[in-house]
């Protein structure tokens, strides 16, 4: 009976460290996509025009957004980088951040950086944001079941449910039919 309780857990736990971390991922390249829209749609044209006003007033937005960014990062410095060195080191435990500040701070950070024109890649953030996720749902679980599994566990399986997400696995596009 413990045996089938304890599946049962696992499977649970599972299913929802996957939906947590494809809901975060997908939030994540929605805002990404959002501003990188924006970006090339509407600000690029803008800047273009060679308007002296224009050029300093976009000057100061990416003033204001660097300080936005900084506070972020001060806020949550484990945010900051690409994301897989900081998922190896909370993996080994030689970091430990609290989870739901590094999902604010990368998911807010992120896609500012995007609008002010840096280039950012998705994976190693996707990497980040799933192992926060999954770590996540791991201490949420602990503290309700008692159980005393390593956070590493949980954030292992945020990861691949991030990059699965990221990369809309086991989903297809429609419209797009599946090459053999």
């Amino acid at each position: 009976m413990k045996n089938k309780k304890q599946t049962l857990n696992n499977i649970f736990t599972g299913v929802t460290i996957g939906l947590f971390a494809g809901i975060v991922i997908c939030l994540f390249r929605f805002l990404m996509t959002l501003c990188d829209t924006a970006l090339n749609k509407y600000i690029f044209p803008l800047i273009h025009s060679g308007a002296p006003l224009v050029i300093f007033l976009w000057a100061a937005a990416l003033a204001a957004l660097a300080c936005i960014v900084h506070a972020l990062i001060c806020f949550e410095p484990d945010a900051r980088g690409g994301g897989i060195p900081h998922a190896i080191k909370e993996s080994e435990g030689t970091s430990d951040s609290r989870w739901w500040s590094v999902l604010i701070s990368k998911l807010a950070a992120a896609p500012l950086c995007i609008l002010a024109g840096l280039s950012l890649g998705k994976t190693g953030p996707a990497v980040e944001l799933g192992y926060m996720a999954g770590k996540g749902i791991g201490s949420i679980n602990r503290r309700i079941s008692k159980n005393q599994q390593s956070l590493a566990g949980y954030g292992y399986h945020g990861c691949a449910a991030g990059l699965a997400a990221l990369f809309n696995a086991p989903l297809q596009v429609c419209g797009s039919p599946v090459k053999n």
